[in-house]
Formats: C-alpha cells, structure tokens, sequence
C-alpha cells in the first residue's frame, strides 16, 4: 500500500563503492549505505549497530525503527492506540 500510494519509492543501488563493499555488513545495509551516498541523503535508517556507526563515520545522520515511530508519535502522526 505504502509504495503504491508513494509514500515509499523502491531504488536499485547503481554501484557500490569499494569502501561500502569492503565493510563488514550485511548486502541490505551495505545499499542502504550505497543509495544514501548516490542520492546525498541527510538521514539513513538503519538498525544495526555497526551499520549505523559506519553510517556515523560517513557523515550521516542516523535514526532507527525505534526513533522514527517516537518522533511519529510525538508529533501526532499516529497515536499507539492504532497498533492495539
């Protein structure tokens, strides 16, 4: 529903860089490094400790699950009575 109503855009990672191919992370996390660093994203989401301080390390903001739903929370976006 999310990507049919465009909320969420499905990407292909064009080519990863030697330094994100060499980091020892899962392929998931390793193109989600990759098409932050194709598209200048100012935010990646990542859970995984060790992806996120790789993410750090190149110079991204980094949020997880976790943080994304207290920030939607917080601003009303959704309330957790939905997920009862």
């Amino acid at each position: 529903m999310a990507i049919q109503q465009k909320y969420l855009v499905v990407k292909t990672v064009n080519k990863q860089s030697a330094d994100i191919v060499a980091l020892p992370l899962l392929e998931g996390e390793k193109e989600t490094l990759s098409l932050s660093l194709e598209h200048n994203a100012d935010l990646v989401l990542l859970d995984d400790m060790l992806a996120r301080s790789d993410a750090q390390a190149l110079g991204f903001s980094v949020k997880g699950t976790l943080g994304v739903i207290t920030k939607g929370y917080h601003k009303e976006i959704f309330s957790l009575v939905k997920f009862e």
